[in-house]
């Protein structure tokens, strides 16, 4: 069984968390490429509000995104390595964020245990609500990890968390 307060607190905190991460940083810092295999930080925000989008269809709420944006950071698409239309400002991606926030845990501290044992298809795959916001909070929590280091590519050389 899914905890609802447990769900709606994972979203909740890594939110918190992100927004640390990026304080002090500009939208420049954010189009920094590591020299290894990853991507920006810009990226990395923007697949995280493309996947809160997921999780807000999958709650019924109405998305929030510009399409030709979302395109641009979800999965399998190129690296973001300049500024490019669509694009996202890092303030942009935050408030895009904070807003999903809002929607996201005021959604899912309201729901059932049936509607969290709801069935949810996915592409070609096939799982319980509960079970795919579960999925979506630990992929978030993956990446917001990785806000760390790409903080790091700006010189800031500090420790946030």
């Amino acid at each position: 069984m899914h905890d609802v307060k447990v769900l709606a607190n994972v979203f909740k905190r890594n939110t918190m968390v992100t927004g640390r991460q990026v304080e002090g940083l500009t939208h420049a810092d954010s189009l920094l490429q590591p020299d290894f295999r990853g991507n920006c930080l810009n990226y990395v925000l923007g697949h995280i509000v493309v996947h809160r989008e997921k999780v807000m269809e999958m709650l019924g709420l109405t998305p929030i995104m510009d399409p030709t944006s979302r395109a641009l950071y979800d999965y399998g698409s190129d690296p973001i390595t300049e500024d490019v239309e669509g694009v996202l400002e890092l303030d942009e991606l935050m408030d895009l964020l904070s807003q999903m926030n809002e929607l996201i845990t005021s959604a899912v501290k309201d729901l059932t245990a049936e509607a969290l044992a709801r069935e949810v298809k996915l592409g070609e795959s096939s799982a319980t609500l509960g079970q795919r916001l579960e999925f979506f909070g630990w992929h978030e929590a993956y990446h917001v990890g990785q806000t760390e280091y790409l903080r790091q590519l700006a010189g800031t050389d500090d420790k946030v968390i």
